[in-house]
């Protein structure tokens, strides 16, 4: 077995519909307080504890509805194709999505890197992994908290290129397996690497004394540290992400990952200090690299 399991996939949904008969603890003080909910005023969420009104109740709706259009799914599934034939077959996790991590924790990016390898080899240990119920409870907390549960966009054209394959008249199969056994094996590799990441960090960085708040900032910015970020969460309807993913760019949850965790250095709170001591420490250790390297061949290194 290659494939990650699709209960590895699914999106751990906190959210329910609630009255404020059975949720006292989740709804504002004044609702608390007698003041009376008018029916424009009809959503309550347990991940967000606040009352929406109808406004907000009709923008989303809109978004819950767009359902996405053929001609784009169709365009972004042979973008994603190339995407999965230019990047995916390789060890690269590490040295590219994890660096930040390599900044942050050298010490948790090694032991993650070392078990990226093991992934690859021997797939069924991520799954071993992913129902260890230690590891389970961790990344149900920080998935409550904002975190991602997605794999990486890299390996979203697999069920794609494996069902055309699977048509193909002479050696369909075999190719198949050939994708599942190469292909199959990296994508272990990479969603391993990612969630052993993320809850390893979450484990090291999370405080008894958080605020709400702040592990919601936690959760997301090791979402930006590992190069993944949700842009449902951002509010994008499936047009839209079917055409940035066709045409737009070539990882767009990568860039976006990317570009925000830059950007969060210019901001206060835990998200600044963290990707502050993240890029920083990649930089600084990037620096230490080169200067090394240079003055061991002999050479005199060039900062300017």
């Amino acid at each position: 077995i290659t494939r990650i399991h699709p209960a590895f996939q699914k999106k751990v949904f906190a959210g329910k519909k609630i009255t404020p008969a059975t949720t006292e603890d989740f709804i504002r003080p004044e609702v608390r307080a007698g003041v009376p909910v008018t029916p424009e005023v009809t959503t309550y969420t347990q991940l967000k504890p606040m009352v929406f009104p109808k406004e907000v109740v009709k923008v989303a709706e809109e978004y819950l509805k767009d359902e996405g259009q053929t001609w784009l799914r169709k365009a972004s599934a042979v973008s994603g194709s190339l995407r999965l034939a230019v990047a995916a077959l390789d060890f690269s996790a590490p040295f590219i999505q994890g660096l930040p991590i390599l900044g942050r924790r050298p010490d948790i990016w090694a032991k993650t890197t070392l078990q990226h390898y093991s992934f690859f080899l021997n797939p069924k240990s991520l799954y071993k992994y992913m129902s260890n119920p230690e590891v389970m409870a961790t990344r149900a907390e920080r998935i409550l908290h904002g975190g991602s549960s997605a794999p990486f966009e890299f390996y979203e054209a697999m069920p794609f290129v494996q069902r055309i394959a699977g048509k193909l008249p002479v050696g369909g199969k075999a190719i198949r397996k050939g994708i599942e056994q190469t292909y199959g094996r990296a994508e272990a590799a990479f969603t391993g690497f990612g969630e052993m990441s993320r809850n390893e960090m979450w484990t090291a960085l999370k405080r008894p004394n958080m605020s709400s708040t702040q592990l919601d900032e936690l959760a997301m910015v090791l979402d930006r540290m590992t190069g993944t970020m949700s842009t449902e969460a951002l509010g994008l309807g499936l047009s839209q992400r079917q055409f940035e993913s066709a045409f737009g760019f070539f990882a767009p949850r990568y860039t976006r990952a990317g570009l925000a965790l830059v950007s969060n250095i210019f901001q206060g709170g835990l998200t600044g200090a963290e990707a502050r001591k993240a890029l920083g420490g990649m930089m600084a250790g990037g620096a230490t690299m080169y200067y090394g390297i240079a003055k061991a061949l002999g050479q005199e290194p060039n900062f300017d």
